[in-house]
Parts: C-alpha cells; sequence; structure tokens
C-alpha cells in the first residue's frame, strides 16, 4: 500500500477505508488545530528518538534537540533525519560491526528488510487504522529480532547493550537510601 494522504499546503486528502476525506484547514475552528498540534508535536518529538530512548537516552535526547532546534530554523526534519549523524541505534551498530559496514549502512540494510517485510505483508506503515499500525510495528519488530538474534550480531548486539546500560547506570546520579530517609 502506498501513501494514504497527500497535502498542498491548505487541505489534507486523506484515503480512510476505501473513502476519500479533505479537511481545510482554514475551515477548522482554532480550538481543533490547536489540539491538532498538542498531539501531533509530541508526536513528533518522541519520534525523533528513532526507538533510541531506552538504548542510548543521550542519543534521544540529542535528536530531539536537533528536530527542535531545525524547527526554529524553519527546516522540517524528515524521518530518520533529526540529527546530522546516521541513525546508530544498539542494533545498526551491532550489524555494522557484524557486516564490516558503516551504521548508516547497517540501519538503511535493516529498514529496506522491514520495508520488504512490510510489502510482502501488504502493509502500509502511514496507516491511520489502529489494527494495520499494530501489525506494522509487529512486523518490524519481527525483523529486527531476526537480525538481533542472528548469530553473527548476537554477541555484538548484547555487549553493546550492557554497554549502554553500563553508561545510562554511571550517568544517575549516586544517591543512598540513608540520604533519602534522613
Amino acid at each position: 500500500m502506498g501513501k494514504n494522504h497527500s497535502w498542498n499546503g491548505t487541505e489534507l486528502t486523506q484515503t480512510l477505508c476505501g473513502e476519500t476525506f479533505k479537511v481545510d484547514v482554514a475551515a477548522l475552528p482554532t480550538d481543533i488545530i490547536n489540539a491538532a498540534v498538542r498531539f501531533a508535536l509530541p508526536t513528533l518529538l518522541r519520534n525523533a528518538t528513532a526507538g533510541l530512548a531506552s538504548e542510548d537516552p543521550a542519543k534521544a535526547i540529542e535528536r530531539v534537540k536537533a528536530r527542535l532546534a531545525a524547527w526554529a530554523e524553519g527546516k522540517w526534519s524528515a524521518k530518520g533525519e533529526a540529527s546530522a549523524e546516521p541513525r546508530t541505534s544498539i542494533l545498526a551498530r551491532a550489524v555494522a560491526e557484524a557486516l564490516g559496514k558503516t551504521a548508516a549502512e547497517a540501519a538503511a540494510i535493516i529498514e529496506t528488510a522491514v520495508e520488504r517485510a512490510l510489502a510482502a505483508a501488504n502493509l502500509d506503515q502511514e496507516s491511520e487504522d489502529d489494527e494495520e499500525k499494530a501489525a506494522v510495528r509487529k512486523v518490524g519488530g519481527d525483523v529486527r529480532k531476526v537480525f538481533r538474534e542472528a548469530a553473527e550480531v548476537a554477541p555484538i548486539y548484547k555487549r553493546l547493550k550492557d554497554e549502554a546500560a553500563a553508561k545510562a547506570a554511571s550517568d544517575k546520579p549516586k544517591v543512598s537510601l540513608a540520604s533519602l530517609i534522613g
């Protein structure tokens, strides 16, 4: 399935369940536009983390800050472009190390595998349908799991994950129980 919506600068056209809907933004009340922004901006900022929030919180924060900076400059950051650096998830780094590729090349390999699996399952990443979104997440997760569990990748992934966890633990403030209860 292809993209199910388009935007011409003033009107959103979206096809859902085989029917096409048009939304003229100028005709919407301000409170509806504000509610849409309240919904969309947190989603866009969460998406900027590219799944790194638990694997590499510092990188996730960096990506969110980069997206905010881009917006402040009037630039839109497309998927995967939240910073000038390639996506460097632990999985992409592990695949890169196993294959002798760059992290960006490995991320592209993983993304291509996910896209192929979604196409084979006739799933649309842009779908607004809750069941299809869940199916897209499952297929993406299943493909990434295959990469994670590949014999060449698994030990590298575990080492990198352990290193990230150790770094996250060392970055946390050290608080003793005695200091909390006084």
